[in-house]
């Protein structure tokens, strides 16, 4: 399974002074997910990656750390982690 995405992001700034990351990926299978994350020193984006279920086609988790998320779903065959900095797809099954 070839998968490629699109990833647009938008930042804005909360009324406590935190930037807030907001991302659209959509999918080359037509799945368009959203997600928001909160900027931190060690991560300015907020997170490196989602994973998405391709079964309900929303978000399932964000992280920071991508290796940890591809450890969490391996196996999982309708899971798929894309990489939000270089829109890289990783199929987890």
């Amino acid at each position: 399974m070839s998968m490629t995405a699109n990833v647009s992001r938008s930042t804005a700034v909360d009324s406590w002074g935190s930037t807030l990351n907001h991302y659209v990926v959509a999918l080359s299978n037509g799945t368009t997910v959203k997600r928001q994350s909160v900027a931190r020193e060690n991560c300015p984006e907020g997170a490196n990656c989602v994973a998405i279920s391709l079964r309900t086609g929303t978000v399932v988790t964000a992280s920071v750390n991508i290796r940890r998320i591809l450890r969490k779903f391996k196996g999982h065959a309708n899971i798929v982690v894309v990489n939000l900095r270089t829109q890289e797809v990783t199929a987890c099954g």
